[in-house]
């Protein structure tokens, strides 16, 4: 991530929010089982979002879409510290 040295931090902690998008998530119980506070989840562009191309998904580690950073918060997101798609 640009603007970010995760090699001299061991924790970086970037955002806190709650996760938009849940209830259209198919299996979403199971896609979460493992996924507690402190978990790592990782914010991935998604311009193809039908609803919002300047949406962001939040995918666990094993790459499963969990949901959305709730759409009033992408504006953050977007710019210095997450890269181009």
């Amino acid at each position: 991530m640009k603007g970010v040295d995760l090699a001299s931090s061991r924790e970086v902690s970037l955002m806190e929010c709650t996760i938009a998008g849940t209830t259209h998530i198919d299996g979403i119980v199971a896609k979460t089982a493992t996924v507690f506070e402190g978990t790592i989840l990782t914010l991935v562009r998604d311009p193809k979002n039908e609803y919002d191309s300047d949406a962001i998904a939040v995918q666990t580690d094993a790459g499963e879409r969990i949901g959305w950073v709730p759409q009033r918060r992408t504006r953050s997101c977007h710019g210095s510290w997450m890269p181009e798609s």
